[in-house]
This record gives structure tokens, C-alpha cells and sequence, in this order.
């Protein structure tokens, strides 16, 4: 049996080579058998559909979603090819079908490559506002802070930029090499803040990441707070539009809100204005917005045991909006880490003797540099999103929504582009 199964083993290993030979013989015939896969993709797609139709001998009935502005292009379409013998009609969604009506997202064009990021974590579903446009600021500047080097900015903005002049990528890929490109704008500028460049400091400098850790520190803090308070405002939006839970607002969202102003009143007082009133103003506030805290989440029991258990509970997050606070202090960390390590390999290649700073050790700048431009660019990428799921989403976005996913082909080897775009331009 053992001597059986070698033969088949090499029978398969020569069958394998074989066909992988005749394949490199098709290589001139990529485009063609992509055109022939994308074609019998595109009819097992219309088999699939045949599910969704109700047909008779004499009659079809088919029902879908489409975006609002594409109805009249779709009417066009259908009285080309049925005269008038159709029937048509659309109707609004109802807001009991919220729960299974897909989403499409629709933003700026700077803000469209940062749609993915929400696609990773959960598209908003049909009546909740989409969190792109509001977190795409926070996010940018945020990358921007933890790379801050104008060299590693500079270099990644025309790295993207000469990607897409000569390379072709898929619409997803072109997304994310246009999400990168956009925040090296924040990372230059941070780079001329911090006054870096490929791990060497200016002569000027706004913040030195050597003697001002302190004021990178607070003004990390500060922007943290900002984001999560701009959070709560949405959430407190969220509630009050709605005709019955303006009272939730106040104490679910406003009480958080209040006292996190109360926080940073007692702290400004501590520390900016000692000698002032101020400490003792935001002692009372903090009083206040506890007890509205404890109301708000007595609005999720059902029993007064209930609510009287939740409302204590809610008290405990307290911590969480600590600890949110305090993860953004990786935004000084990160930033410092980054330009000390390549401050550290510039002292490295000082050592060497002069001939070999122009020999070996262009090469030992770019291999070491570029290590640190990809550790310093993944580590901004991925706490990035970090900060945005856990520290601003949780505080107005449920998500759960389902992607709208139009009846066309994949497009993995033939792209279609509208006679529209094409007149605008677009590749």
C-alpha cells in the first residue's frame, strides 16, 4: 500500500507539472479567458437571480432596491428594451423596513477612501447617520500624530501619487492607496510641528519631542477629549430627533458630556488657575452630572429594582471614559517612539568612517529608515482604528447594516465604466 501511494504521489507530481506547463502556454491568453470567466460569471449571476422573479407565461414581476438617483437611468434602460410594455413604479422605504434595506454609502471624494474603515467594522444600518465624514478628520490627524516626520509624509504622498499615475489597482485598492496619500498631509505637518525629517530635527521647532513630552502628552489627552465629546454631541443628536427620547438625551448623553467639561474644569483649576474658583465650580458640576448619570441609566430597567441596579451600575462607567482618555496618550508615544528610533539609527550611521557614510551606509539609511517608515505607518494604521472603534464609535454608532450589492458582474477582470463617468474623465 505504501509503495502504491509513492506512485500515485509522483503520478500526481508529474500531472501537476504538466499542467502547469500547458498553462504557461495560455499566458498570451489572459485577457481573452478573463473576458470568457467574467462572462460565465455574469450567467451564473442571472441564474441565481431567477430566484427573486416571479414569472408566467405571459407576464415577469421582479422587485429590488435601487438608489434613488438611478431610478430614471433604470426606467430609460427598461423602455429600451420593452417598449411599453412594462410597468414601473418606486416607492420610499417605510420605516418598518429599515432593518432590511441595504445601505450604500455616499460622501466627498475626500472622505470616500475612508469608507473601508467602516466596512471593517460594521456598515451603519438604514436610519442611523453614516460615521465616515466624522470620524475621516479624527482618523487623519490622528495617523498624522503618530508618524509626524515630513520626510516619511513627503515620501509616502508621492509614493501614492506615482502609484496611481502608472500602476492599475481595483477600486478597493485605489481607495486605500488614496486613504494613505491623504493622511501624509496630516504626517508632514506634524513633521513641521515636531520639526522632523527622516529622524533629524529642524532648527525650529513648535514641540520638541526631546524636552516638551509633558505639553505632547496634554495636548494628546486634549485630543481625545475632544473626539469623545464630539461623539456624545452625536449621540445626543441621535436621541434628540427622535419624538420620544429627548429626555434621554439629556441624561444619557448630556450628563456624560457635562461631566467630562466638569473634569476638565477641575483639572484647569488644579493646574492653569490655582488661585481661582474654578476647582471648586467644577467639584459641583461633577456632583450634578453624577447624579444625572444615575437617572439616565435607571432608563434601561424595567423594574424599580431594575432601575435603581442599572442606574448605580452606569456609574462604573466612569472607568471607561478614563481609560478611553488615557488611550490616547499613544498618540505621544507612537510619535516620540517613531522619531527617536530614527534619531538613534542617523547616530548610528555617524560613526561610520566618511567613506563609508557615502558607500554602505546609503544603504544602511534607506534599508533601516524604511523599516522604521513601515513599523511607524502600520503601528499609526492599526491604533488608528483602534482609537476609532472602541474610544468613538461606542459612544453613537450600532452598525449592523447590510451592504447594497447591485445586480452587475464582479468586474474581477473587466472593469465596465458608464458613458457618464467616462465623459467626466474618470479612468
Amino acid at each position: 500500500m505504501l509503495k502504491q501511494t509513492k506512485e500515485q504521489l509522483q503520478q500526481l507530481a508529474s500531472e501537476e507539472k504538466s499542467i502547469k506547463t500547458r498553462l504557461k502556454t495560455q499566458k498570451n491568453n489572459y485577457e481573452n479567458l478573463g473576458l470568457v470567466a467574467e462572462y460565465l460569471d455574469g450567467l451564473l449571476m442571472r441564474v441565481n437571480a431567477n430566484k427573486y422573479l416571479l414569472q408566467s407565461n405571459y407576464t415577469m414581476e421582479l422587485t429590488g432596491w435601487i438608489p434613488a438617483k438611478q431610478t430614471e437611468q433604470l426606467d430609460q434602460q427598461i423602455r429600451q428594451v420593452a417598449g411599453k410594455d412594462y410597468f414601473l413604479e418606486f416607492t420610499e422605504v417605510k420605516e418598518e423596513e429599515y432593518s432590511q434595506t441595504p445601505v450604500l454609502l455616499k460622501n466627498h471624494k475626500l472622505i470616500k477612501p475612508f469608507e473601508g474603515l467602516v466596512e471593517m467594522y460594521s456598515l451603519p444600518q438604514y436610519w442611523e447617520l453614516d460615521p465616515t465624514p466624522f470620524m475621516m478628520p479624527f482618523y487623519a490627524l490622528a495617523f498624522g500624530l503618530m508618524v509626524a516626520d515630513f520626510g516619511y509624509g513627503l515620501l509616502l504622498f508621492v509614493a501614492a501619487a506615482l502609484a496611481k499615475r502608472f500602476l492599475h489597482f481595483k477600486p478597493g485598492m485605489k481607495q486605500n492607496i488614496n486613504m494613505f496619500q491623504i493622511g501624509a498631509v496630516p504626517t508632514m505637518m506634524w513633521g513641521l510641528v515636531y520639526g522632523n525629517i527622516f529622524g533629524k530635527q529642524f532648527s525650529f521647532q513648535l514641540l520638541s519631542t526631546d524636552s516638551d513630552i509633558t505639553e505632547i502628552l496634554v495636548m494628546s489627552v486634549a485630543f481625545g477629549f475632544i473626539q469623545i465629546m464630539f461623539g456624545l454631541g452625536l449621540k445626543f443628536y441621535l436621541l434628540w430627533r427622535r419624538e420620544n427620547e429627548k429626555i434621554k438625551a439629556l441624561f444619557q448623553a448630556g450628563s456624560w458630556m457635562f461631566f467630562l467639561i466638569s473634569v476638565a474644569m477641575i483639572a484647569a483649576g488644579m493646574v492653569l488657575v490655582p488661585e481661582t474658583a474654578l476647582q471648586t465650580v467644577g467639584i459641583v458640576c461633577l456632583s450634578i452630572s453624577l447624579v444625572m448619570i444615575v437617572i439616565g441609566g435607571s432608563f434601561d430597567g424595567n423594574t424599580l429594582v431594575g432601575k435603581i441596579g442599572s442606574g448605580l451600575y452606569s456609574i462604573m462607567d466612569l472607568t471607561n471614559y478614563l481609560s478611553d482618555l488615557i488611550s490616547y496618550t499613544r498618540l505621544m508615544a507612537l510619535g516620540v517612539a517613531g522619531g527617536s528610533i530614527g534619531a538613534a539609527f542617523n547616530l548610528i550611521l555617524s560613526y561610520l568612517p566618511t567613506p563609508a557614510r557615502f558607500t554602505i551606509g546609503i544603504v544602511l539609511f534607506i534599508g533601516l529608515h524604511g523599516l522604521n517608515i513601515f513599523l511607524s505607518y502600520l503601528s499609526a494604521y492599526v491604533h488608528g482604528i483602534r482609537l476609532q472603534y472602541l474610544e468613538f464609535f461606542n459612544k453613537f454608532y450600532t452598525g449592523g447594516g447590510r451592504a447594497f450589492k447591485p445586480f452587475k458582474s464582479n468586474e474581477s477582470y473587466v472593469q465596465v465604466i458608464s458613458e457618464e463617468k467616462q465623459q467626466q474623465g474618470e479612468e
